[in-house]
């Protein structure tokens, strides 16, 4: 059996800048995810369509997201370990985080068919995956598990609707929660393989950037090459997305290396060296692919690296150095309570949509007021979060 990493091997402690990235990448997730109903936006605040060679601002949270799902992947399986859990049980844990990831892909999916669905899944989301044991007293024990029993009814009888319309769940493109559930699975499975050692992480990181590489359509690899079915040309992002996870974990160990060694000062021109390389990854791949997130191409992957590479010093020099972590203290919620920020707006968005009327101002869905109206909702709903929070209210997988 694999023994158990020690936690030298680990990233060492806790960095502000792990949950400041991810509350960033949140709210900016909150606010792309809003606009779409706004008029009269600049083209490059969007996404940009599937064969178009450009990066849209919007293009760029999903993978800032994937990053950070890599940076806490370290502390997360760490904070496993020091619970006393058996790689077993770590790897029982992944699966069974990876799973719930997957099926809420798939219910968001298929849920935004209809605004009653999507509110209906919203509330079992709460009800079969809220924190019961760390809930209010009051709900713990058997009127946690009636709650959590019937929020698992209720999904399943949503699935059982959509049957016997003939319209069974699809899988489509399984969800942003169900990419990241996905990614999140190969990733930690890798990690976990790798014994937590730096070395052979980062070995584990280039052969996925290489799959990534190998899997793109239309490049480099001939269609008929045998790599093209062996290394699971199926699994969805062909592997550009566990890569994007993999860069996350590998700069997480790298920083917390060089933090646990006291070589601060070598942060800043290896992170910077490391978006270089990126960069030169992006203008050599630009001659096979265009930059395209739904296509998910090795060049969308090397241009995002090159971002989040120069993001994440200057964030760690900002925060763990500097200390001003709490200048982000207003959008906090959205780095612990992730999952929470991202289910609440289901409930905003399906109300609106079952009154089918117009609940704001018409002029909030418009250019710059519009934008601004999205930056507010986006607040608000991590302020929503901050209050679950207060009472223990919120999602856990």
């Amino acid at each position: 059996m694999m023994p158990i990493p020690s936690s030298q091997a680990l990233t060492p402690k806790r960095i502000a800048t792990i949950d400041v990235m991810r509350a960033i990448i949140m709210f900016l997730m909150l606010f792309v995810n809003d606009i779409p109903g706004v008029r009269d936006l600049p083209h490059w605040i969007g996404h940009a369509e599937t064969e178009e060679d450009m990066l849209g601002f919007s293009d760029i949270v999903f993978p800032g997201f994937l990053f950070c799902v890599g940076m806490s992947i370290p502390l997360a399986i760490k904070s496993r370990f020091a619970k006393g859990d058996s790689v077993v049980g770590v790897m029982r844990h992944v699966l069974e985080r990876s799973l719930a990831l997957i099926v809420m892909g798939l219910f968001t999916l298929n849920a935004c068919k209809t605004p009653l669905f999507l509110l209906l899944v919203a509330l079992g989301f709460f009800l079969v995956w809220m924190k019961w044991d760390r809930g209010p007293e009051v709900l713990r024990g058997w009127p946690s598990r009636v709650l959590q029993a019937t929020g698992v009814v209720l999904l399943v009888c949503i699935m059982l609707h959509y049957d016997a319309t003939g319209e069974p769940f699809r899988t489509g493109w399984w969800g942003i929660l169900g990419l990241i559930g996905w990614a999140y699975l190969a990733s930690a499975v890798l990690y976990l393989l790798t014994r937590a050692r730096l070395r052979y992480t980062l070995y584990a990181w280039a052969a996925v950037v290489a799959l990534c590489v190998i899997n793109a359509q239309g490049g480099v690899i001939a269609e008929e090459y045998f790599s093209r079915n062996v290394f699971l040309p199926f699994w969805p992002g062909g592997w550009t997305h566990p890569a994007l996870v993999m860069s996350g974990m590998a700069a997480s160990l790298i920083l917390g290396r060089l933090v646990e060694k006291g070589q601060q000062s070598r942060i800043f021109p290896l992170f910077l060296a490391m978006a270089a390389v990126a960069g030169a990854f992006t203008l050599a791949s630009h001659h096979f692919w265009i930059i395209s997130k739904n296509l998910a191409t090795p060049t969308w992957l090397f241009i995002c690296l090159v971002i989040f590479f120069i993001a994440t010093p200057c964030i760690y020099w900002l925060c763990d150095v500097r200390g001003k972590q709490r200048w982000f203290a207003i959008i906090a919620p959205a780095g612990t309570a992730t999952l929470t920020c991202y289910v609440l707006p289901f409930f905003w968005y399906a109300i609106k949509q079952l009154l089918e009327s117009q609940i704001l101002p018409t002029e909030w869905n418009h250019g710059l007021i519009g934008i601004a109206a999205s930056l507010l909702f986006s607040l608000l709903t991590i302020q929503a979060a901050r209050l679950l929070i207060h009472y223990r209210l919120t999602l856990k997988v």
